[in-house]
């Protein structure tokens, strides 16, 4: 049986949507009767499996542990690709294997892509973003990543999310399949959709990463005040150190308008989030149109369309040749 090994720098198997991409794929793939493993980098707890191979959903991984505190970040952030290295030796990687590698930053990719290609394994980059510099607060972040991304093209294999970043690679003479954000339905539950007193509206995501999170708080702020009776906004996973930046000077103002209307949640439990899923009648995603968000292709509408939520999003990138307005979206 033919293996695919997937070389994450992520959390596996749960994390965020990177994790959730590398575990879709790893698991379709299963299903179509290849031997899958995924190399993690690990989580901060107990639960992480050091050199330990374990099974999820079909899918067999291990994890690198990553040490306590600052140093243990340090030390994965520059040693993980190595660890990656010991691991694909301990499992006698060859050339009958395919590699898929899937990390931003050249800390990582370096070593493990130098090793493959000494050895000559067949090896794929997945390339999910086209990040820019003022995606960066460190310059070094921003380095390493630049880095990374001209390692994408020296494979001449790159899957790609979305056709911006297909037509990128192409032209440095790559192969480059699209293969966009796609969920497992078995994650999630289709609700229908109840008349309730209120409408509903949310935004699951990093709301400092690509989209215009002040467009859409501006919008319920702009309401009158009987009209935002009927209307609540929920936006999870983000801090309020994070939305003073993205408010800047407005965002006393901003909050104060939206007060009983705009709920910001630092963090939900899973079964919490799901919960609010369930009440959710519409997805609000405003995007301003440059090259990361033409590249990029937002997880969450998947993710939520297939609850029942409808998604409110700008007209940026491949998302819109799979909505149609007015059908299953605005």
């Amino acid at each position: 049986m033919k293996r695919i090994i997937f070389c994450a720098q992520k959390r596996f198997p749960r994390g965020d949507a990177g994790s959730n991409r590398i575990l879709y794929m790893a698991k379709a793939m299963a299903e179509y009767g290849f031997e899958v493993i995924v190399i993690g980098t690990g989580m901060d707890n107990k639960e992480d499996f050091d050199g330990t191979f374990e099974e999820y959903k079909g899918v067999k991984y291990t994890n690198i542990k990553r040490l306590d505190g600052k140093i243990g970040k340090l030390n994965s952030f520059f040693n993980s690709g190595k660890n990656t290295v010991k691991i694909l030796k301990t499992i006698n990687i060859s050339k009958d294997d395919t590699v898929i590698i899937y990390s931003s930053f050249s800390t990582y990719v370096a070593p493990v892509w130098k090793y493959l290609k000494k050895n000559k394994i067949p090896t794929f980059f997945d390339v999910v973003e086209r990040q820019q510099e003022f995606q960066f607060e460190k310059k070094f972040l921003w380095y390493t990543y630049k880095k990374a991304f001209s390692y994408y093209g020296k494979s001449g294999k790159v899957i790609a999310i979305s056709k911006n970043i297909k037509e990128c690679f192409e032209d440095k003479g790559c192969i480059a399949p699209i293969l966009p954000v796609f969920t497992d339905k078995e994650d999630y539950e289709a609700v229908v959709k109840t008349k309730l007193d209120k409408t509903i509206f949310i935004y699951p995501g990093n709301a400092h990463k690509k989209d215009d999170m002040k467009t859409m708080i501006s919008a319920f702020a702009s309401l009158s005040d009987e009209q935002k009776q009927r209307v609540e906004f929920h936006i999870t996973s983000t801090k309020e150190n994070t939305m003073r930046k993205i408010l800047g000077d407005d965002y006393e103002e901003l909050t104060e308008k939206t007060k009983g209307c705009v709920f910001v949640h630092l963090w939900l439990k899973y079964d919490e989030l799901i919960d609010l899923y369930k009440k959710a009648q519409f997805l609000l995603l405003a995007r301003p149109d440059n090259i990361v968000t033409q590249a990029n292709f937002p997880s969450k509408v998947p993710e939520l369309t297939v609850t029942g939520i409808i998604p409110i999003i700008s007209k940026v990138g491949d998302i819109v040749n799979y909505l149609t307005d007015g059908v299953d979206s605005i």
